[in-house]
């Protein structure tokens, strides 16, 4: 998502308009915490301020994430949640156990079942729905799209499902504006379909359809959201229903989800769901998303993709290709995943992200069996500081810490804009 510095104000403006008409849940402080561990799927519908997981041993953790609250630290308010998948019983031979939520807390204005905006966190869960209809052989990631969409590209396009999900398709993300190579914010957000969440999908993705690429499909990477535009009619097509009825079924009922939806949850239903931005979301629900990466592509008893496509999520699709424009520089690209470590290269990263531009931050370390979310709100930049404050909980107040994990890298550098 591209937005020049002087839009951001009239954007931010609009985004907080919408949330204060939203139903966004209880906002109080949390109360003590226990000490019950319970498994990532069996997440009941939240119980707010006494949904709380915070064991002695991660005092250090939480003592921390206090100190950011205002009016002495920098937020009004924030959840994180960490999971891990557990090892196998001693002599066991089977593989490792369940998925269990080993930290649950909030502060200031957040609790436990807060519902905010994730913005391009939205993407992981966007790209595991549609990994589903490749598990069921209605979808080849490296078959030419136009075998699925021939009315919206003509035969012998190359561009493929692979593309338009690592942001490599030359599909143009700059709209009725010209997208220039290299920049970093300009006045941009996407095509202006994107915005109008009550036309359809098909409607939107042949607007897209319609614009000039910004350059031959496969040749640069191009970080953006209207290639998921395209990708979400698509599933859409292959489905036959809907995109949140699509990803309902697929993710949200297999999972258990209670509380994600595309768009504002205090309003009905959108037609034309921006996939690549636009979910709201609480820490339980994406916890619930994110052990699915943990558990070899499993929601409780459904496989909903097998472990390869999880690989595949996280390989490396942009190295050495020129960037056309990148939000978070230097650092490589999966399918919705941002490589942490190693900076550059390599197919099986030990740690990956999917930042979202107002703080949302998925974080996993494959190493460790360990995924963590940490969940802010925060028009002014809240990318930025929730990618500090992710690097200060890895590196100091959890990883090598008390889960005894091998220092990470969580964040690296700073993202300009997501």
């Amino acid at each position: 998502m591209r937005i020049a510095p002087l839009a951001l104000c009239a954007f931010f403006a609009l985004q907080l308009a919408l949330t204060a008409c939203s139903g966004g849940g209880d906002r109080s402080g949390a109360v003590p915490a226990t000490a019950v561990l319970r498994q990532t799927q069996q997440i009941v519908p939240p119980s707010c301020n006494n949904n709380v997981i915070a064991p002695a041993k991660f005092d250090g953790l939480t003592t921390y994430l206090k100190s950011l609250v205002a009016p002495s630290g920098t937020e009004k308010g924030f959840g994180f949640i960490v999971v891990r998948k557990q090892a196998p019983p001693p002599g066991s031979k089977g593989p490792a156990g369940e998925v269990q939520v080993i930290y649950e807390n909030a502060f200031g204005t957040f609790n436990t079942c807060t519902n905010d905006p994730i913005a391009s966190a939205s993407k992981m869960p966007s790209v595991l729905a549609i990994l589903t209809l490749v598990r069921k052989h209605l979808l080849d990631l490296d078959a030419p799209i136009s075998r699925y969409v021939p009315a919206l590209f003509p035969s012998g396009t190359s561009i493929t499902m692979r593309m338009l999900l690592s942001h490599r398709s030359g599909i143009n993300n700059c709209g009725v504006n010209v997208c220039r190579s290299g920049e970093s914010l300009g006045d941009i957000t996407g095509a202006p379909c994107r915005q109008d969440y009550y036309m359809t999908m098909q409607m939107c993705a042949q607007e897209i359809a319609g614009l000039t690429p910004s350059f031959a499909p496969g040749t640069q990477f191009d970080y953006g959201g209207d290639d998921y535009q395209v990708a979400g009619y698509i599933a859409e097509v292959l489905s036959g229903k809907t995109w949140t009825q699509f990803f309902q079924d697929a993710v949200g009922t297999p999972c258990g989800l209670t509380s994600t939806t595309y768009g504002d949850p205090s309003y009905p239903t959108e037609s034309n769901p921006w996939i690549a931005g636009s979910i709201y979301s609480t820490i339980e629900d994406y916890a619930k998303i994110l052990s699915v990466s943990l558990s070899g592509g499993k929601c409780n008893d459904t496989q909903l993709v097998d472990q390869g496509l999880i690989e595949q999520m996280q390989a490396d699709y942009d190295q050495g290709l020129p960037v056309f424009y990148s939000a978070y520089p230097a650092h490589d690209y999966g399918l919705s995943w941002w490589h942490v470590d190693p900076a550059t290269g390599g197919d099986k990263p030990t740690v990956v992200q999917d930042w979202g531009l107002w703080g949302a931050t998925p974080w996993l370390d494959n190493a460790c069996h360990t995924g963590a979310f940490l969940f802010l709100y925060d028009t002014g930049l809240g990318a930025n500081k929730s990618l500090t404050i992710m690097n200060n909980v890895i590196n100091n107040a959890l990883i090598s810490g008390p889960l005894g994990c091998p220092k990470q890298s969580a964040s690296g550098t700073a993202a300009s804009g997501l």
